[in-house]
């Protein structure tokens, strides 16, 4: 029997740490940042806000993203 290469049980622990769900969580807050940034620069919000949600989307815990999410 073949093994997908992205088998969760067989992967490495590199590969592993790609697909858990605080890297994806992780992942969408810098979308959101770099989203924020062309925001800025259209005029679409104000200036200086980009960066600030830059900075919390740094800071932000998945942890914490996962129980706003389980409360609503």
């Amino acid at each position: 029997m073949s093994i997908h290469p992205i088998e969760f049980r067989y992967g490495t622990k590199e590969m592993k740490a790609i697909w858990e769900e605080d890297f994806r969580l992780r992942c969408l807050f810098r979308v959101e940042a770099a989203l924020s940034m062309a925001e800025e620069e259209l005029g679409m919000i104000p200036n200086g806000a980009a960066a600030e949600i830059a900075a919390a989307a740094e800071k932000t815990r998945p942890e914490r993203a996962k129980e706003i999410e389980e409360s609503r």
